[in-house]
């Protein structure tokens, strides 16, 4: 299966509070400024990232695990 760019995402009725989200290749995924009505909850599996979350900028690597507040205001 070749990397891809393109999220899936998980949610359960159940659990409306949470969604998960999987993209097998993020090297070129960018997001405009949002939130979520959601926690997100984020695994970094291979590589690294940053992000800005509250003004602040995230770098993340292989290992970190990425928990962010539900209406947070991140990109």
């Amino acid at each position: 299966m070749l990397p891809t760019t393109q999220p899936t995402f998980w949610r359960d009725p159940a659990l409306p509070y949470i969604e998960l989200r999987q993209v097998l290749d993020g090297r070129r995924v960018t997001y405009a400024p949002h939130s979520h009505q959601q926690w997100s909850i984020g695994a970094i599996l291979a590589g690294q990232s940053e992000f800005v979350c509250e003004n602040r900028l995230h770098h993340v690597s292989q290992g970190h695990l990425v928990i962010m507040n539900s209406e947070s205001a991140c990109l």
